[in-house]
């Protein structure tokens, strides 16, 4: 379902586009538009489909989601990072919060299928700012990575690589274009994400006392934070030949290659 959306909206994209557009422009596009047939925002007024992170009002998707997402996930952002991650932090929040008391306030729902359910979920006008953070914290969760991602995939693959790519994609008989897609991209995309994962660096904050088998052992305290290089995990897997793709259930985060951490208990 999702493949099949994203299909649409790229095809309606690149034709009001004369059929060329820039990967980033692009995604910019496609993704705002998902989201609100996902969420109901970008709705044009509350929140706009924009690529720019400068903390314009109304806020701009998926640009604006970009700062907090590094706020958030670098271990140690820089002074710009933070400064904008913080002022788009709350530019997307205040506007999804506008979005949801006008819904509200008119007896509406959105149209967009996850944003109705979780009007459904917190139906009560108190729990407003924790539908809109809720909102906002699944839309951070998917643009940036997904945009990231996908911008760095073209960026491993081009020239004669994406020619050949392509060649390969419109000369298979397959006719479900989702397995056509999958069996021509999946293995290059996996290598590109090892090549340089999204987030490089993931953190996390112990909780409790533990020790991490070693040598020597690693004894991690309360309020210790702990940093995964995901880069080099990642680059090392793909250096020996690895290529895999799943989900790190002890960090909550998706990676490729090992698991990252086990053990310990630990929170944001």
């Amino acid at each position: 379902e999702g493949f099949e959306r994203a299909l649409r909206v790229t095809r309606s994209v690149l034709r009001a586009a004369g059929g060329k557009l820039g990967i980033k422009p692009l995604s910019d596009q496609v993704l705002g538009q998902l989201c609100t047939e996902w969420f109901g925002i970008p709705d044009g007024v509350h929140m706009r489909i924009d690529g720019s992170f400068l903390p314009f009002e109304p806020p701009g998707c998926p640009g604006q989601f970009a700062p907090p997402s590094g706020y958030i996930f670098q271990p140690d952002p820089g002074l710009p990072t933070a400064v904008l991650g913080e002022i788009d932090g709350h530019l997307i929040v205040d506007g999804a919060l506008a979005y949801i008391r006008a819904q509200r306030a008119a007896g509406q729902v959105p149209e967009g299928t996850i944003g109705a359910a979780l009007f459904a979920q917190f139906p009560d006008p108190a729990q407003e700012v924790q539908l809109a953070r809720t909102l906002i914290g699944l839309m951070m969760g998917f643009l940036p990575t997904a945009q990231i991602n996908l911008i760095n995939f073209f960026a491993v693959l081009k020239g004669d690589a994406m020619e050949r790519l392509a060649q390969q994609y419109t000369s298979s008989t397959e006719p479900d274009l989702y397995q056509r897609a999958d069996m021509v991209l999946r293995k290059p995309m996996m290598a590109a994400i090892q090549q340089n994962p999204v987030p490089p660096q993931i953190w996390r904050t112990a909780v409790a006392a533990d020790q991490w088998p070693g040598s020597p052992p690693v004894n991690v305290q309360p309020g210790d934070r702990i940093i995964v290089d995901a880069l080099k995990v990642t680059q090392a897997d793909l250096a020996a030949g690895v290529l895999r793709y799943q989900r790190c259930d002890a960090c909550g985060a998706t990676q490729t290659g090992r698991r990252f951490m086990v053990g310990a208990r630990y929170t944001f």
